[in-house]
């Protein structure tokens, strides 16, 4: 089947520019929009809270993400689809459950799944607050104020962990991270290898449809975990969280 991840993420990529460029409702109005393709451009809310943290501006803002969703909605009920039908279709999928794991290069590659029904519902929790812990310790701990470089990589950063951190992920819910990655070269050229290891462990996830014996899957996580730590590193060391190594500032 065709898969739209390009429009969604057209959408997120309007949304970051809006945040660098100083737009608050406007990066919301993106991401509505991009939410109305795809549920998971939800991935990207996040890295949009915690820079919207880090600018000070009021996160009731985010009371516009409905207005995408709820546009694009129209076209479809006034063809006479129930509109009940039409605006929880997001609540039907977040209940449909698979395998944990579903190849992408998730944290449940290495766990057991004795009982996914149970684990798929403490997995979100899960994800959440582990997402919730980064955004207070970033936000909390940061001592220098963010310049365009540390936005992007706090992007790149909070973007890639929901798909590493929740159940039931496809390979491909990686997209928005994977796009960041490969932009990281040119942004934060010190953060090169990092981003090259988040795309490598995301190709590496659709391996099972090359070959069977491409690379194991928990290999795959473990790189993408790696190329998360280093830009958590970073991000640590750039904003002051801890004290770097060397007297050098991140290039």
């Amino acid at each position: 089947w065709g898969q739209v991840d390009v429009i969604y993420l057209s959408f997120l990529l309007m949304s970051l520019i809006a945040v660098l460029d100083g737009h608050p409702t406007r990066s919301v109005l993106a991401l509505s929009f991009g939410l109305a393709f795809k549920l998971q451009a939800a991935f990207f809310v996040p890295a949009l809270v915690l820079l919207f943290l880090e600018r000070r501006w009021s996160l009731w803002r985010f009371l516009w993400l409905p207005v995408g969703y709820l546009t694009l909605s129209l076209p479809a009920i006034f063809a006479g689809r129930p509109v009940v039908n039409t605006l929880t279709v997001y609540l039907r999928q977040v209940g449909s459950q698979g395998s944990l794991e579903q190849n992408a290069a998730s944290i449940y590659q290495w766990l057991p799944s004795p009982n996914p029904q149970l684990q798929a519902r403490a997995g979100m929790f899960f994800a959440a607050a582990v997402c919730g812990f980064f955004i207070a310790a970033i936000r909390g701990l940061a001592k220098q104020k963010f310049d365009r470089r540390t936005q992007f990589a706090v992007a790149l950063l909070m973007s890639a962990l929901p798909p590493f951190l929740l159940p039931n992920m496809h390979e491909r819910y990686a997209y928005c991270s994977d796009v960041l990655a490969m932009l990281t070269p040119f942004v934060i050229p010190s953060l090169t290898l990092p981003g090259a290891l988040l795309v490598f462990a995301s190709l590496a996830s659709y391996g099972p449809f090359l070959r069977h014996d491409w690379l194991p899957l928990p290999y795959a996580a473990a790189i993408a975990a790696v190329g998360i730590f280093l830009v958590s590193r970073w991000i640590a060391r750039t904003t002051g969280m801890v004290v770097s190594d060397s007297t050098e500032s991140p290039r």
